[in-house]
């Protein structure tokens, strides 16, 4: 099983993707200024205040900007396993024109390009409040990706409208920024790179030769993630594994994801990294999507995992072989009660039969919490001599069975996200990567989860003690939608949809 951890201080009882809810945080933060009376004064005096010779001026000019054309609504008001719904913040503010909202972009873009510091950086916060598109804004963003200063970089990948330049606008300036030993340049560009995804194909050979020319440093760990973000071309996947020689077996795991589709270069960078295999242990987030891709047809990759030796427990668990049984209860007598419920997902996976299900329907969404859902915690995982606690997240297995009202099995099934993973009850909405089978209707699902860890030696039980759940939404043509929560140490779940009306 694998654990992630953020320290952060938390005011809830007893009191993630975890990085982006962060970042959620660290943007809402850096907006968040006080408001003051001049930020009353009509549009044209504030756009004037951005272009006064005072350094002050400018910058008072831009948070005001930022505050004028922030239309969002709050959600980090407090903290929640489930997601809340926005509250849009009472406001007198008129509607936002075409004509204002170019305006203050072309103002922004000045901003952006200004010889301080300061006044730059409060014109690309000011941008990653745009409530929408348009040539003016999108000319903003492409100066800001261009820019070189690091801290702008880091803010306008954050902007809001989620529409970018067209790549080969950025191309160049992405991959230079990627070069870069500046952490908000490189991640900033990373997650650009993210947003491109396989528009940024077509470079991904110039990527490699990037990521790799300087050698091992600190951030080539971090940065090799992209690989897998974009994808590869033939010639860059061999670029990849004519160097493996040079990775550390960290980094040969990163490389090995963005391998994926390349069976036969898999092979080969397995060739110099023999425990390439139980290196993935650690990366089923982004394994799992792609074993799902191609649970319902062969594939080279999946056989050479298949096939490998020593796989780890989940690993074994997504193949979903009743072969791995026996594997995985060998594992039991090492493990702790915690990492049990975890490796007893993991043959149910495989085709064991369920000691225990949990019925979930209309009437019932949630039928099972453990000691340790928050706002609850799990004494016995606490420490008396603790000197603190970490947050981060845990990885679920969650298996069932899904049925309509009469027993049939739907032929697909969809799920969706609906919360964050860090307790910060942020609506979301993702589709997540799901194992379903429709003649049994048995259901695999991969996630994560809130956890709280103490930080002690004298705990009389291993594991977090508070963590949170997966709110997802089950939808399925011709039932009604379903919204549930999966939490930690879940057992096998029976869920039962209504009929359409």
């Amino acid at each position: 099983m694998s654990t992630s951890f953020v320290f952060r201080n938390r005011h809830a009882a007893n009191g993630h993707n975890a990085l982006k809810s962060m970042i959620t945080v660290a943007v809402w933060l850096a907006c968040t200024v006080i408001t003051t009376a001049e930020d009353s004064l009509p549009l044209p005096q504030l756009i004037a205040k951005t272009d006064s010779e005072a350094m002050s001026d400018r910058v008072f000019g831009f948070k005001s900007l930022a505050r004028f054309w922030n239309r969002q609504p709050d959600t980090l008001a407090d903290f929640s396993d489930v997601s809340i719904d926005p509250v849009a913040p009472e406001t007198n503010k008129p509607p936002i024109t075409d004509v204002d909202l170019d305006k203050i972009a072309r103002a922004i873009q000045r901003g952006i390009a200004d010889p301080e510091s300061e006044v730059r950086k409060n014109a690309a916060i000011a941008l990653t409040h745009a409530p929408r598109s348009s040539e003016a804004v999108q000319a903003a963003v492409l100066a800001g990706i261009k820019s070189g200063d690091p801290t702008v970089n880091w803010y306008v990948s954050q902007q809001r409208t989620n529409v970018w330049p067209k790549i080969d606008l950025v191309i160049d300036r992405l991959i230079e920024n990627l070069s870069g030993q500046d952490f908000n340049q490189h991640s900033s560009a990373s997650l650009l790179l993210e947003y491109y995804h396989d528009r940024a194909r077509p470079y991904s050979k110039r990527i490699v030769e990037t990521i790799l020319k300087d050698g091992s440093h600190k951030y080539r760990y971090s940065k090799l993630y992209v690989l897998y973000d974009i994808g590869l071309t033939e010639e860059a996947a061999k670029a990849l594994v004519n160097r493996a020689d040079e990775l550390s077996a960290d980094e040969s795991a990163i490389a090995a994801l963005a391998l994926l589709e390349h069976p036969d270069a898999l092979k080969l960078l397995q060739a110099k990294h023999p425990s390439l295999v139980q290196s993935l242990e650690k990366h089923t987030a982004r394994l799992f999507p792609f074993l799902c891709k191609y649970q319902h047809q062969p594939h080279k990759t999946r056989d050479w995992l298949a096939s490998s030796q020593s796989l780890p427990a989940n690993i074994m668990g997504m193949l979903g072989d009743r072969r791995f049984i026996e594997e995985i209860t060998k594992l039991e007598a090492d493990s702790n009660n915690h990492n049990k419920t975890f490796l007893s997902a993991c043959k149910r996976a495989c085709g064991q039969k369920a000691d225990f299900v949990v019925v979930i329907d209309s009437k019932r969404p949630v039928e099972f919490r453990p000691a340790s859902a928050w706002p609850n915690v799990d004494e016995r995982r606490l420490s008396k001599n603790s000197t603190g606690h970490a947050d981060g997240g845990t990885r679920v297995m969650v298996t069932g069975e899904i049925r309509g009202e009469d027993g049939s099995h739907p032929k697909n099934v969809s799920f969706y996200r609906t919360n964050d993973a860090m307790l910060l009850g942020t609506k979301q909405d993702h589709r997540e990567p799901l194992m379903y089978d429709p003649k049994t209707g048995r259901f695999v699902y991969l996630t994560t989860v809130f956890a709280a860890y103490g930080m002690g030696s004298d705990q009389p039980e291993s594991g977090p003690y508070q963590t949170g759940s997966a709110q997802v939404r089950v939808e399925v043509s011709k039932f009604k939608p379903l919204v549930v929560q999966f939490f930690d140490e879940m057992p096998d779940v029976r869920i039962i949809l209504d009929n359409e009306d």
